[in-house]
Parts: structure tokens; sequence; C-alpha cells
């Protein structure tokens, strides 16, 4: 059950890095928007800041201290859905699978 957990955890760290690397691409290649530093915030962005920010999407945490802004405000939208219904069918999968491990009802 402890390997299930880890892989779980390691696609969904996977996800989050894929997305990071989409709005790295997005933001050097294609000038259809970017991600900045809320006013107020202290530091300047960094190219860690996607997988950051994308973390932050994925998880539907929703910090606010980097601001999406062009087409990243749709991609942002769509990671924050994507996350919560992987996030939420790998609980599903993993109690299904704990049920099954160890014999007990969910009743």
């Amino acid at each position: 059950m402890l390997l299930i957990m880890m892989g779980v955890v390691q696609l969904h760290t996977l996800e989050i890095w894929c997305m990071a690397l989409v709005y790295g691409v997005m933001a050097e290649f294609s000038g259809m928007g970017g991600i900045q530093v809320a006013p107020g915030v202290l530091g300047s962005f960094t190219h860690w800041d996607y997988v950051y920010f994308s973390a932050v999407m994925y998880t539907s945490l929703g910090l606010g201290d980097l601001i999406p802004h062009g087409m990243f405000k749709m991609l942002a939208t769509t990671e924050a859905l994507v996350g919560l219904i992987l996030i939420a069918w790998s609980a599903s999968f993993t109690y299904l699978l704990m049920q099954r491990l160890w014999g007990r009802s969910a009743a």
C-alpha cells in the first residue's frame, strides 16, 4: 500500500512539473501572457516559480502571490480543474484498493 501511495504522489508531482514546463515554454515563446509577482510581494520571478505556481493551481490552493495574465488565466483554470479531478480520482482509487486489500466494508 505504501508503494502505491508513493506512486500516486510521484504521478501528481510529474503532472505538476509537466504543467510548469508548459507555462515556461508558453512564456518564452508564445507571447500569449505570463505570470507576474503580485504587488507587495517581495522577491523577483524565477523559473522555479513556474513549478510553485503549477503546484498552487493543481492543488486548487490559490494563494494569490503569483498572478497569471493573458492566456495563462485559462490554462491555470484548466489545471485547477484537472488537478481537482485527478486528486479526487486518486483518493477514490486508493480507498477502493484499501477496501479490497484489507477486506473491510465501507459501511
